[in-house]
């Protein structure tokens, strides 16, 4: 039997097998190193976390000294900031895994993260050995392991004892990067190691599939929706796919997980396309997780980021599906995932820029108390819907429709002239501007209307406020207060009267919101002419009954 395909087997087993069933699998195997080399960085790196201190020490010895470099830029590192604790952790695994698979992994890291760690905890004095200055050191707390060289530490840490042990075993195994170390740690400014240290990682995140942070927040680009549409895109971005690569499980689970339009777009192409857009799939979540400075090692996050990618792949799906009456397939025959997440993200933003010029207009309160929680979400940096990432159009319909509302109802109040009574309202029930939002305004227009002819908002009297409401609610045959057919038929002519560039759908709407939100406040009334106007939001009333 052909080895490779024997191999290929095994990989294969171990990556669709359950996390915790893994590592069984590839230590009974006889090709257990070239298995670990084969598996992507991502599902090694977190098989290695799942097993910290136990089997993990037996994998590392079988790993490359490369493959152990890929895992520690992974987690040693907060943003652009080397983690000197989590590499002293790495050190440790390391040097309980074996001291050789210790001492050939420091050997091949990147002598700057070496330094830095060292530079952490201990100062070294470079001394000939003729020097009579030795037994001063020696008094001071320095200590040597060759006569050149004297280190001493910092200050008194309980790591102390384990950064020694780290030197002495460079020191033991080899001396040429012992003093390579020793030499750099008085001389180089830890500023300078650092930023060589990051720009060699980020070759290597390069290499991974992992593009700089400054590179892709491109994703997060401000684009016009229609500039994307016009624009078929996978012909200049095509990816070069290495024939041994393979999908890290880890997203690849993720992917097929859910409900989402991407899921039925992975089911519905051939085999090529279903490879092509599940890499593409894997690039885009990288540049999410590199834009979004989302930390390497961290599982809960880079599923989220999965789940952000797929949400807006899927809405710049259903918005092309539905605008070009075309299938999955053709789509992404013209469209690569960073384009569909684009016209998904503008998509989001394009309707959060008509939500804020709404409120920058009128003002945050005079959103309706009902649909502020909706709208906090969206108003986000990273919009959210209902607290998570949008998923579908579905979802991104629901928004846009409830914008459109909003939209209709500031052009209906408009019409008003609300603001002249601004100083009014500390003696009514609303006591404030903070306390109007569009629907009372409308319906206290509306009751002005009823008085007086004129549609104008100013507050009511608490006589006109009972005298409206008795004028509109009736008792149905359970007793409950309902509205009168005719008045929901007379506020649709209405509202369409003072502003005919509304649409009907959407009058109609608004129309029965201010009707559902007038009985749930007036339902447990019994008498409407003895009503109390502190229990009541959607009519402004004054608290003393004046004429």
């Amino acid at each position: 039997m052909d080895l490779s395909k024997t191999l290929q087997q095994e990989i294969n087993a171990v990556l669709k097998s359950e996390p915790k069933g893994r590592i069984p699998l590839i230590l009974d195997s006889p090709r257990t190193k070239e298995i670990i080399e084969a598996l992507p960085v991502h599902d090694a790196y977190f098989m290695i976390k799942e097993s910290w201190g136990e089997d993990s020490q037996i994998l590392l010895q079988y790993m490359s000294e490369e493959k152990i470099q890929n895992l520690i830029d992974i987690d040693c590192w907060d943003k652009d900031v080397p983690s000197i604790k989590h590499l002293i952790e790495w050190f440790k695994e390391l040097m309980e895994a074996s001291v050789s698979t210790f001492a050939n992994a420091i050997n091949a890291l990147d002598i700057e993260l070496t330094v830095l760690m060292f530079q952490s905890f201990i100062e070294v004095r470079l001394i000939s050995p003729t020097d009579e200055n030795i037994i001063v050191l020696t008094e001071a707390g320095f200590e040597t392991f060759d006569n050149l060289y004297f280190f001493r530490y910092l200050d008194e840490r309980e790591e102390n004892q384990t950064i020694r042990i780290f030197l002495d075993t460079v020191f033991t195994h080899n001396q040429e990067l012992y003093h390579l170390i020793m030499q750099n740690i008085p001389t180089e400014m830890s500023s300078s190691l650092e930023e060589k240290a990051f720009e060699q990682r980020l070759m290597r995140l390069l290499e991974m599939g992992f593009t700089p942070p400054s590179d892709s927040l491109s994703i997060y680009r401000h684009i016009k929706p229609e500039t994307l549409v016009s624009k078929e895109a996978h012909d200049s971005k095509k990816l070069y796919i290495e024939e041994n690569n393979r999908v890290p499980a880890l997203y690849e689970d993720q992917f097929k997980k859910g409900g989402s339009l991407i899921i039925a777009a992975l089911q519905e192409v051939d085999e090529d396309l279903q490879q092509r857009l599940q890499w593409e799939m894997v690039y885009l979540t990288n540049k999410i997780i590199m834009a979004d400075y989302v930390p390497l090692g961290d599982l809960e996050h880079i599923e989220y980021s999965i789940e952000k990618a797929k949400g807006l792949v899927s809405i710049g799906l259903g918005f092309l599906k539905r605008e070009k009456k075309i299938t999955l397939a053709s789509i992404f025959d013209k469209f690569d995932a960073e384009t569909l997440f684009c016209l998904g993200y503008n998509l989001v933003m394009s309707q959060q820029k008509r939500l804020k010029d709404i409120i920058r207009a009128n003002g945050i309160s005079i959103i309706p108390e009902r649909e502020r929680s909706l709208f906090d979400d969206i108003l986000k940096k990273k919009p959210l819907y209902q607290g998570k990432e949008f998923s579908s159009i579905e979802e991104l319909d629901i928004i846009t429709h409830a914008i459109d509302q909003m939209e209709a109802m500031s052009l209906l109040f408009a019409h008003f002239g609300w603001e002249k009574y601004l100083e009014e309202l500390p003696l009514t029930n609303v006591q404030s501007r903070q306390g109007l939002d569009m629907e009372n305004i409308i319906l206290t227009a509306v009751a002005v209307n009823l008085i007086e002819k004129k549609t104008f908002f100013r507050p009511l009297t608490i006589k006109e406020a009972a005298t409206f409401i008795h004028e509109i609610v009736q008792k149905d045959p359970k007793g409950e207060w309902e509205i009168r057919p005719q008045f929901c038929e007379g506020l649709c002519n209405l509202l369409k009267n003072i502003e005919p560039l509304v649409k009907t759908h959407l009058i109609q709407e608004i129309a029965e919101n201010i009707e559902k939100r007038l009985i749930s406040e007036v339902s447990g009334i019994k008498n409407i002419q003895s009503i109390d106007p502190r229990f009541i939001t959607c009519l402004a009333v004054k608290i003393q009954n004046q004429a």
